[in-house]
């Protein structure tokens, strides 16, 4: 078992805290995305333990995130807080035990530190690796949508059986104030507003957007689950 990072943004952690979430896409790059030239999807598919930077089915994977500064209450401190739901940050593993259990006081030298540059001991969420595919991004399904962590917009009747279910928007308003009318389309805007819309006139898919939604990349299909303090791994991974 190797423990590995993987990077989400603040959308994604909280769909991930409130288990909405159980499977990542990330566009396949390095030696998975030169072999794939040659090879078919199978075989780097199989070879995901050599190739693909998650892992594999048994390995685990620690969640960076952005967090920020939060002037204490009295004034005089600033203390550090997880980006996404504002939940301090606590010292863990420290080497003074003192210290376990306390919030964090911000050491960085702006207001927002980037998730890649999250230190090791602040994370928060652990997960284990169940699956791991490979496929086109375009060949998603509306359960696969959803699994995403794609988030349904309320609906004004629901005791109505008939009223149609919108879906969040996150390219035009991450907010819920724009909304989209399928599982699909709402996972396009999230692709996009992740991988970017746009790109320099005349140039191509290839060379300056190869991970748009519209260049149909390949990408790895990360299953998982996320444990708890004090909970085991699995004994049995999904297939």
């Amino acid at each position: 078992m190797r423990v590995r990072s993987m990077l989400l943004n603040d959308h994604m952690v909280r769909a991930v805290l409130q288990g909405r979430k159980t499977v990542a896409r990330f566009a396949v790059e390095g030696a998975a995305a030169k072999w794939l030239i040659d090879q078919s999807p199978e075989w780097v598919a199989a070879r995901a333990n050599e190739l693909c930077v998650y892992g594999q089915p048994g390995d685990r994977l620690w969640v960076r995130e952005n967090t920020e500064a939060q002037l204490s209450p009295c004034g005089a401190v600033i203390l550090s807080r997880y980006a996404a739901d504002k939940a301090p940050v606590l010292y863990s593993g420290c080497d003074d035990p003192e210290f376990n259990g306390s919030v964090a006081h911000w050491d960085y030298s702006k207001n927002v530190r980037p998730g890649s540059r999250m230190q090791k001991w602040a994370r928060r969420i652990l997960l284990e690796v169940t699956a791991v595919g490979i496929e086109r991004l375009q060949s998603i399904s509306d359960d696969q949508c959803v699994a995403e962590g794609i988030i349904p917009v309320p609906k004004i009747n629901p005791a109505n059986e008939h009223e149609r279910q919108f879906w969040r928007d996150y390219h035009l308003s991450g907010d819920g104030s724009s909304c989209v009318h399928t599982a699909r389309e709402s996972f396009k805007t999230l692709w996009r507003h992740n991988n970017g819309w746009s790109f320099p006139k005349g140039a191509t898919l290839e060379t300056s957007a190869p991970n748009r939604w519209d260049a149909n990349p390949w990408v790895w299909v990360v299953e998982f689950r996320r444990i708890e303090k004090g909970q085991s791994a699995t004994c049995r991974v999904a297939a």
